[in-house]
């Protein structure tokens, strides 16, 4: 029961983020990261939220691959992280300085 509330909780987060971009809005960093915190209590909750992004129909948004990189800057995650930044260019996004501080997060 607790996956299924995370998951859809998860699923609204991601889909007011995409929609938030959609509209030309920029996500605050200090949003990204009060969002990321529901996100960074363990690696299996953000390997489901990372998984849940990848699904269709789930609109991937900048804002939600930087809570995903955030909570693994938080955990300290590096191989995560960086798989995340690939997953930026894989959707043809492009990084901004936010998703390279969360990363480097993860080395510290």
């Amino acid at each position: 029961q607790t996956f299924v509330m995370s998951y859809r909780e998860d699923a609204n987060m991601f889909a007011c983020l995409a929609d938030m971009e959609a509209k030309g809005y920029t996500p605050s960093r200090a949003l990204v990261r009060g969002l990321s915190r529901s996100l960074r209590f363990s690696v299996n909750r953000v390997d489901n939220a990372h998984n849940l992004l990848m699904m269709e129909p789930m609109t991937v948004s900048l804002a939600s691959l930087n809570c995903i990189l955030s909570a693994c800057g938080e955990l300290g995650d590096v191989d995560r992280a960086f798989a995340t930044l690939k997953d930026i260019d894989r959707f043809n996004m492009e990084p901004n300085q936010d998703s390279y501080s969360y990363a480097m997060e993860a080395l510290a």
